[in-house]
């Protein structure tokens, strides 16, 4: 089993911080037949400076080390930025609405 592991760092102005820590949701479904996640079952949880959201993208691995877990952070943290901002996806796959353009007439 994975010991809790701590890893801060920077990266374009943010700070991130990583901890590998098991789930703290440990049950997988509620009612009868309700399974508790194994002791084994530990994630990379992080959060960055300026957001708010907590993140547990992948799972921990044998071969992790700082340099590997740093670079699967930054990868996704960016992928997930350029997420954000693109035109939102409408049903069906369909583009989103159109944000209205400003009226440079009105104040």
């Amino acid at each position: 089993m994975h010991s809790r592991r701590t890893l801060v760092f920077e990266h374009e102005g943010r700070t991130f911080t990583a901890q590998a820590a098991p789930r703290e949701v440990a049950v997988r479904e509620e009612g009868p037949g309700a399974t508790a996640a194994p002791p084994e079952d530990v994630w990379w949880w992080f959060e960055v400076s300026g957001d708010p959201q907590r993140y547990a993208p992948f799972r921990v691995g044998d071969a992790d080390d700082d340099a590997a877990v740093h670079d699967r952070m930054i990868a996704y943290y960016v992928d997930l930025l350029a997420r954000r901002a693109e035109r939102p996806v409408g049903r069906f796959g369909s583009p989103g609405p159109r944000r209205p353009a400003a009226d440079p007439a009105r104040p």
